[in-house]
C-alpha cells in the first residue's frame, strides 16, 4: 500500500521544505524586472529584442529550476512580466510571443531541475533530512 503525502500547515503557509527561500524570492522579482525593462534598455531593434527576451527566457528558467525547483508559477509570472513589456514597448501584436516566453521559462526550468537533481542534494535540503527530489519527504 502506498503511503499518502502530508501537508504540514507550515506547507501551507509557505514555510514548508517546498516554499522558496528569500534570495530565491529576489530572484523571481529582479526577473521580472529585467523582463520588463529589457526592451527599453538593451537598445536593440525589433527581431534582436525578441530574440533577447526568447534567450533571456530560457536561462532564466533554468537558472531558478537549478536553485527552487520546477513549478508553473515562475514561467507564468514570466509570462505576466513580459506581457506588461509588450503593452509598454511593443507594438500591439506582440502579445503573441508571450507563449514562448512561458514555454522557454517552463523548458528550462524543467531542465535546470534535473541538472539539479543530477548533481545530488543541495546543502540546505540535506541540513532538514531530505533529498533533492524528496525535498525532505
Amino acid at each position: 500500500m502506498v503511503g499518502k503525502a502530508v501537508i504540514t500547515n507550515d506547507e501551507m503557509k509557505g514555510e514548508g521544505p517546498q516554499s522558496r527561500s528569500l534570495w530565491q524570492k529576489i530572484f523571481v522579482a529582479a526577473s521580472m524586472v529585467a523582463v520588463v525593462i529589457t526592451p527599453s534598455l538593451s537598445g536593440l531593434d525589433g527581431w534582436a529584442v525578441v530574440a533577447l527576451i526568447l534567450a533571456m527566457s530560457f536561462l532564466l528558467g533554468l537558472i531558478d529550476g537549478r536553485i527552487h525547483r520546477s513549478t508553473w508559477s515562475f514561467p507564468l509570472l514570466i509570462g505576466l512580466a513580459f506581457s506588461f513589456a509588450t503593452r509598454n514597448f511593443f507594438n500591439a501584436g506582440a502579445w503573441i510571443y508571450v507563449i514562448p516566453v512561458v514555454a522557454l521559462v517552463a523548458v528550462g526550468s524543467r531542465l535546470g531541475a534535473r541538472l539539479g537533481a543530477a548533481e545530488g542534494p543541495r546543502a540546505d535540503v540535506r541540513e532538514r533530512g531530505g533529498s533533492r527530489l524528496g525535498e525532505g519527504v
